[in-house]
């Protein structure tokens, strides 16, 4: 019922889940206001970016900047970090 309540007010499911996957992680993302909810596109972009470098660009020390996605933290993916200034 809880969860019907917060959808009815139009929260987006997932916060209301509290997790959403993420291409390329392996485990979910784990979100809630005010996080920026993982959406097809950027992980289309992350897709290309990852292709774009491969595992050179890891040896190269390539990284990525997500700024202002206010998770406060960072994720691996493969060889790259990924780094949250939120």
């Amino acid at each position: 019922r809880e969860m019907v309540a917060r959808r009815d007010k139009r929260e987006p499911v997932q916060y209301i889940i509290g997790s959403w996957p993420f291409y390329p992680l392996q485990q979910e993302v784990l979100l809630r206001p005010p996080v920026l909810i993982p959406r097809p596109e950027t992980e289309e972009l992350v897709d290309i970016i990852c292709r774009a470098y491969g595992r050179s660009g890891a040896s190269k020390g390539a990284g990525v900047a997500a700024a202002g996605t206010a998770s406060g933290g960072g994720e691996e993916v493969g060889p790259r970090r990924i780094v949250d200034f939120g």
